[in-house]
C-alpha cells in the first residue's frame, strides 16, 4: 500500500490517544463539540499527508475497471437472454416494462457467477414471453440477493415442494433427509419458503399414502406440527431455474425426488419424529391424487417406536413397489 495512504489511515486512530479525544469522556464538556474538533483536526492531517492528484488517478483507474467489468457482465447475460429468446416464436414475444428493464440491467451488470447469470437471462426470457407469467419487481429483488449456493438450494426445494406440495415435519431431520444438506434458514429468510403451524391428526403423502397419529385418551393435546411450503414469490422465481445447476464445469446432481424411496424416507422420518406415546398408523391406498379416496381406506401398518420401523397389520389393497415396502419395514433412511 502507498506510504501516504498508510500515514493517512494511521492518523485516523491517533486522535483517540490525544487530549481532544480524552476530553470526549469528560462530563463537563460537550461531546459533540469535542468530537467535531477531533475529526476536523484529523481530517486536516490526512489531507496534508495525502497526494490528491495521485489518489484521483487511482480512483479513475478503479472506476474504469469496475465499469468494464459491469459491461462485460451485462453483455454476457444479455447474450444468454437473446439466445433463449431466439428459440421462441415471434408471436409469443411481448414488450418489457421500462422500469422492470432498468432494474434488470442494474442487477445483471453486478453478476459475475455463470450460474446466477443464467437465472437473470431466464428471468428476462420469461418476462418477454406471452405464454408465461410476468416476474414482479419483488421477485427481481429476491433474485438480486441470491448467491450460487442459494440457487442450488432453491432448485432442490422446488423439486421437493413440486412433488409433496407441503412438507409436514416432526423434526428438521425430515428436510435434511429429503432435500440434502441445504440451508433452509436462508430460503426462509429470502421469503422463498414459508413456515406455518397446525394441529393435525393425519397427513397425506403423494403416491398413495396417509399417516394417522393420535395420543392416548387423557393426554394433553400435542404441540402444533410445522408445515413448510413455497411462497408465491418462490413460485414466480421457480420458472427461472434451469433443470440442473452447473458449478465451474462440474454438474451438481439434483436430488432425484421422483425416486419412490425418497417418499418412503420422508414417511419413516415423520413417524420416527413423533413422541413414543403416539399411536402411528400408515394406510397404503390406490393413488388418485394427493388426498386419500373419500370412501375411506384401511390402515395397513403400525409404527414400532422401539424397533423404529413399520409393522404390517393388513395386506395393502393395491400393488406396492417391493422396494418401498422393504423400506417401510426396514426403517430405511433414519440414519442417513
Amino acid at each position: 500500500m502507498n506510504e501516504t495512504i498508510i500515514k493517512a489511515i494511521a492518523s485516523l486512530v491517533q486522535p483517540f490517544g490525544s487530549e481532544a479525544a480524552k476530553q470526549l469522556l469528560q462530563p463537563d464538556r460537550k461531546a459533540s463539540d469535542a468530537l467535531t474538533q477531533a475529526l476536523a483536526d484529523n481530517l486536516a492531517n490526512v489531507l496534508a499527508d495525502a497526494d490528491p492528484s495521485e489518489i484521483a488517478k487511482r480512483m479513475l483507474v478503479r472506476t474504469d475497471k469496475i465499469s468494464i467489468r459491469k459491461q462485460f457482465n451485462f453483455e454476457h447475460v444479455a447474450s444468454l437472454a437473446i439466445e433463449l429468446a431466439s428459440e421462441r416464436p415471434e408471436k409469443n414475444r411481448r414488450p418489457i416494462d421500462e422500469d422492470w428493464f432498468l432494474r434488470w440491467i442494474e442487477a445483471a451488470e453486478q453478476v459475475s457467477d455463470s450460474t446466477i447469470q443464467m437465472l437473470w437471462a431466464r428471468a428476462f426470457d420469461q418476462q418477454a414471453d406471452t405464454t408465461r407469467k410476468r416476474l414482479s419487481l419483488r421477485a427481481l429483488d429476491t433474485l438480486r440477493l441470491m448467491e450460487r449456493d442459494d440457487a442450488l438450494n432453491f432448485r432442490r426445494a422446488v423439486d421437493v415442494f413440486d412433488h409433496f406440495g407441503v412438507v409436514t415435519v416432526t423434526s428438521l431431520r425430515i428436510l435434511r433427509g429429503i432435500m440434502g444438506g441445504h440451508a433452509l434458514d436462508s430460503l426462509v429468510d429470502q421469503g422463498l419458503i414459508t413456515l406455518e403451524e397446525y394441529r393435525l391428526s393425519n397427513i397425506a403423502v403423494p403416491g398413495g399414502f396417509a399417516i394417522y397419529f393420535k395420543l392416548p385418551e387423557g393426554i394433553w393435546a400435542p404441540d402444533p406440527l410445522r408445515q413448510y411450503r413455497l411462497t408465491a414469490r418462490a413460485r414466480e422465481l421457480a420458472l427461472t431455474l434451469p433443470a440442473s445447476i452447473v458449478f465451474d464445469d462440474l454438474t451438481e446432481e439434483m436430488f432425484d425426488i421422483k425416486d419412490p424411496l425418497v417418499t418412503a424416507r420422508y414417511i419413516n422420518l415423520f413417524a420416527d419424529g413423533l413422541d413414543s406415546r403416539y399411536e402411528v398408523m400408515l394406510a397404503i391406498h390406490p393413488y388418485e391424487g394427493k388426498r386419500p379416496p373419500p370412501d375411506g381406506i384401511k390402515r395397513t401398518h403400525q409404527w414400532d417406536h422401539g424397533e423404529r420401523k413399520w409393522i404390517q397389520k393388513l395386506e395393502p389393497s393395491c400393488p406396492v413397489d417391493p422396494r418401498v415396502m422393504a423400506a417401510f419395514e426396514d426403517g430405511y433412511g433414519l440414519d442417513a
